[in-house]
């Protein structure tokens, strides 16, 4: 009989344990995703953990991406309630909204 195989590499279980461990110090989270695979570029296993404080998903390499399908991206993001921001790393564009993304959820959260 073939024994089970463990894929699960223990660089992400000491990640996972200690993001869960620095999750509460933290006021938010930014997760940064590829624009060109924005679901693909997401961990889900660490999806508890991101649930516990407010996020903002920043889909980088726009400039790499297709900008029809970013623009669905951002609207499907949206529609699911997550904060999404767009941005090209190399040059800085969308890093304004960025900023204007995390003023807002650092507002809320002081009652603002």
């Amino acid at each position: 009989m073939m024994q089970p195989i463990h894929w699960y590499p223990g660089h992400m279980a000491k990640a996972k344990k200690q993001l869960l461990e620095l999750v509460k110090f933290l006021d938010l989270i930014l997760e940064v995703r590829d624009a060109r695979a924005p679901l693909a570029s997401h961990n889900s296993d660490v999806e508890s953990v991101l649930l516990r404080r407010p996020t903002v998903i920043i889909l980088n390499k726009v400039d790499m991406a297709d900008p029809k399908a970013t623009e669905m991206w951002i609207q499907w993001f949206h529609s699911q309630g997550l904060r999404v921001v767009a941005v090209n790393s190399k040059n800085g564009a969308g890093f304004n909204m960025v900023w204007k993304a995390l003023n807002n959820v650092l507002a809320v959260k002081r009652g603002k």
